[in-house]
């Protein structure tokens, strides 16, 4: 187990650029971390059994049918949630070389919007945007504790990301690189058929563990690649896109 001084000197470690997603802002790009990150940091740097949160309000302020880019009506929900972080307290035991956890610690509350969009489900889009306000709210508590749990992207200067590193980085999301088939080792095109077939069966076990649908993939889509079909996608992204969705049902 960490001392205190090494456990602030993670939380204060640059963000991996690899780690680091970005969506359309209005007239700017913004950056934020996934909430699985987060929450795989919070395990990593506390104990899966050591930190909690709490969901004080969870408000709907929208619902009703709004215009597509089709200009097809869609139903909408919006809502936002406040949500209580609590890590541990802990002190350096004489020895230093370990910390001893006890009681509730530090407490951050802060709040968070979601969005939920579907066409045929509005039941589905109030999942989205329940999960998405809750998610939002505990990211922007997370950010309190050090550069490495978000509050690094709210620099615009960014300094505390790291921009040396490679995809090779994605390996710190404890997520299991993308296995491509034997016989498919080469960078062409039955590389990039392959990786679209995972793709294609890792959706599949997403969707049967409820974990996304084919609007949030769009959205997603979207949003990383500026692409609406997996069909679009080079090998590069495609093996992102798999990266992603293997987090979803890990």
């Amino acid at each position: 187990m960490k001392t205190y001084d090494e456990t602030v000197k993670t939380l204060e470690e640059k963000i991996p650029r690899d780690c680091v997603s970005t969506r359309p802002g209005g007239r700017s790009t913004l950056s934020y971390l996934e909430g699985w990150y987060v929450t795989n940091r919070l395990n990593k740097i506390f104990g899966n059994l050591k930190w909690s949160y709490d969901i004080e309000r969870l408000d709907k302020v929208f619902e009703g049918t709004i215009k597509d880019r089709y200009d097809k009506d869609v139903f909408t929900v919006s809502y936002t949630a406040r949500v209580r972080l609590t890590v541990p307290s802990f002190k350096d035991t004489p020895k230093g070389d370990e910390a001893l956890y006890y009681g509730s610690g530090a407490v951050y509350e802060d709040v968070g919007f979601g969005n939920g969009t579907d066409k045929k489900d509005p039941g589905k889009a109030h999942e989205l945007a329940t999960k998405e306000a809750i998610t939002d709210a505990l990211k922007r508590c997370a950010r309190n504790l050090g550069m490495s749990m978000g509050l690094a992207l709210y620099d615009k200067t960014q300094e505390n990301v790291d921009d040396e590193t490679t995809e090779t980085t994605t390996k710190s999301k404890t997520v299991p690189a993308p296995t491509v088939p034997k016989g498919n080792k080469s960078k062409g095109t039955g590389d990039l058929k392959a990786t679209v077939g995972l793709v294609n069966s890792t959706f599949r076990a997403a969707k049967a563990k409820r974990v996304t649908d084919e609007e949030a993939v769009k959205t997603y889509l979207q949003d990383k690649f500026k692409v609406n079909k997996v069909a679009e996608l080079n090998a590069t992204q495609a093996t992102k896109f798999l990266t992603h969705l293997q987090s979803l049902i890990a």
